[in-house]
């Protein structure tokens, strides 16, 4: 819970400045092989993930049966699993994709998937290695199943141009690439929910940063890739894999407005000003998570890692692709 805490904490942090976003230039960034052609739904979406591992990731036979159903004797412990390209419309709406390194390993979790209840709002249709997920019961969901079922699927690069730009913008590494990418939308009532699962007064927030236009932010996951999807992912799992989150985020102000609306939200957190390369940038130890914000014109950047080693790091090949642009 402190990890979630900690990560909600950053995208409030990284979006609360942030307007209507302007024009977004392409980078140069390092993202998982295939993301920039996976086609996913043509439909809205607040939140985009996609995974994808050469080493497959190892997931519980349990993750892919309800809670009381009963496991097959004949199933196997675990389904390794190497890619996931996931739309989320709501906590209760989301579809996607699940890549396997074989045939063999879809149909089996395919099967699995099979033991749910005739009213559990989840379906799957099996596709050679790789299975589509469409869980919900509303007319998004029913959206999604038509897209599937008739092809009327994009990749993000060409449904979303400026949200892939945004993407783009993330570090350049080829030495240490992200495990995961994706952006994720928010509005003022999502910010409010934020704002109540870490703690903050809403109104102390609405009272610092007043209410504010927020659209969209690219972040990226990087780390060593477990074997396994573990029970939880608390603050020894981010330690242990070395796990850091980069955000980006842009706004349409000027860029001397948006240092300093990022130095009036570093004071009303009580973040500490610290130098790092060959300027400063905000610093705060968050539970068990350390932050860093920094902005670069009307780009906003942002790291989380479980330690200030991770999270300067990060940052700073941040600031080195940005100035090599």
């Amino acid at each position: 819970m402190r990890a979630l805490s900690a990560i909600l904490v950053t995208v409030a942090i990284a979006l609360l400045g942030v307007a209507c976003a302007s024009e977004v230039g392409a980078g140069s960034a390092t993202l998982p092989q295939g993301m920039e052609t996976q086609p996913i739904p043509d439909t809205e979406f607040v939140l985009y993930l996609y995974f994808y591992s050469e080493t497959s990731l190892n997931v519980a036979r349990e993750r892919f049966l309800p809670s009381d159903a009963e496991v097959p004797v004949d199933a196997p412990d675990v389904v390794p699993i190497s890619k996931v390209a996931l739309v989320l419309s709501s906590f209760d709406d989301f579809a996607g994709t699940l890549g396997f390194p074989a045939d063999l390993d879809a149909q089996t979790a395919y099967d699995l998937y099979q033991r749910r209840a005739d009213d559990d709002p989840t379906l799957t249709q099996l596709d050679a290695n790789a299975i589509h997920v469409i869980r919900g019961d509303s007319l998004w969901a029913d959206g999604v199943l038509a897209d599937f079922e008739s092809g009327s699927l994009v990749p993000l690069s060409e449904g979303r141009p400026q949200a892939w730009n945004l993407l783009t913008n993330l570090p350049a590494s080829d030495d240490d690439p992200p495990l995961a990418a994706g952006i994720v939308s928010i509005d003022n009532d999502l910010v409010q929910q934020l704002a109540r699962l870490v703690g903050i007064g809403a109104e102390g927030l609405e009272t610092a940063f007043g209410i504010v236009r927020v659209e969209t932010v690219a972040f990226g996951i990087y780390g060593s890739l477990p074997a396994e999807i573990p029970d939880a992912m608390d603050a020894a799992f981010f330690s242990e894999h070395d796990i850091g989150v980069v955000m980006v985020s842009a706004a349409s102000y000027p860029g001397v407005a948006v240092s300093f609306l990022v130095r009036s939200i570093a004071g009303q957190l009580d973040m500490e000003t610290m130098p790092l390369g060959s300027s400063n940038a905000r610093y705060k130890q968050v539970d068990d998570a350390h932050l860093i914000i920094k902005n670069r014109g009307s780009l906003i950047y942002t790291t989380l890692a479980a330690t200030r080693d991770r999270a300067e790091a990060l940052m700073l090949r941040m600031m080195e692709d940005a100035a090599a642009e």
